[in-house]
């Protein structure tokens, strides 16, 4: 398991962006399960990020959730998967989560890197992703 961290953390520094077609989002449903949670939650203001493993499918069990906290509705819980069907990654690098910028119109900008998993024995391939949330709206969306 130690190997394989190493490897990742390896390959997540050679990588380049990832287009935001490469990665879906869609709601948390059955996602948000405290049983599910990988480590420590993070926060940024209103968002609060958690990584978690579905342990199923062994290859991509992995998913980010993005809890906003907005004015007006409450909090709005939204996943960010592989793809907006709920297929996960092959792992979600919270070490490497940061806040690239902030609007106020348009909200946080987040970057984190993700493994994109690999069907045939490969280990994969770690991408970067960058997402907005917006607190007016409680919105979550995918950037290039």
């Amino acid at each position: 398991m130690k190997f394989a961290a190493a490897l990742f953390l390896f390959a997540s520094s050679m990588t380049a962006s990832l287009s935001a077609s490469a990665a879906g989002t869609h709601a948390c449903g059955a996602l948000d399960s405290i049983s599910s949670l990988i480590g420590s939650t993070k926060s940024f203001d209103n968002v609060k990020l958690a990584y978690i493993s579905t342990e199923e499918p062994a290859a991509a069990p992995d998913h980010l959730l993005v809890f906003v906290y907005d004015k007006e509705m409450g909090v709005t819980c939204t996943a960010i998967s592989r793809d907006d069907q709920g297929g996960g990654f092959g792992y979600v690098n919270m070490a490497a989560l940061k806040s690239v910028s902030y609007d106020s119109k348009l909200g946080r900008l987040f970057e984190i890197t993700v493994n994109e998993p690999s069907y045939d024995g490969v280990s994969g391939k770690a991408v970067k992703i960058h997402f907005r949330t917006n607190s007016i709206t409680g919105a979550v969306s995918l950037e290039k």
